[in-house]
């Protein structure tokens, strides 16, 4: 479950992130989020794993999580992400909120891509 918490379910504030890039490499990011999504919701487990850091892949799979994240990451829509360029990585966030009589509630869903090699890898910063 750490694994999951790390990558897509955070609620948490914002460190300090400092701009690193204009709006190409997001954009760059945005896509291969996109293939997630898209791999995601056809079930393709291979392709979703080929755009995951091998360390975090390694952990995921440990803990036998890779399908839960897919699953979660094919209700996804990445246009509706904020992104914010970091150095080496870029964060995409959304922050849903539900109300209901008498309560409310708040969640916000953090997608990280990290620089890998010359591509764009979902994972967790280090």
């Amino acid at each position: 479950m750490k694994i999951f918490f790390n990558l897509l379910l955070a609620i948490s504030t914002f460190l300090f992130f400092q701009p690193a890039w204009g709006a190409e490499p997001i954009e760059e990011a945005r896509a291969v989020f996109v293939k997630m999504v898209t791999a995601a919701k056809a079930n393709d487990i291979e392709g979703f794993k080929s755009h995951i850091l091998p360390r975090d892949l390694a952990e995921m799979e440990k803990e036998g999580a890779t399908q839960m994240v897919m699953m979660m990451m094919a209700e996804d829509n990445p246009a509706i992400f904020h992104a914010e360029a970091g150095k080496g990585h870029i964060i995409f966030t959304h922050e849903i909120k539900e109300e209901g009589p008498g309560s409310s509630s708040s969640m916000k869903k953090i997608v990280y891509m990290i620089k890998h090699e010359g591509q764009w890898k979902f994972g967790t910063p280090q």
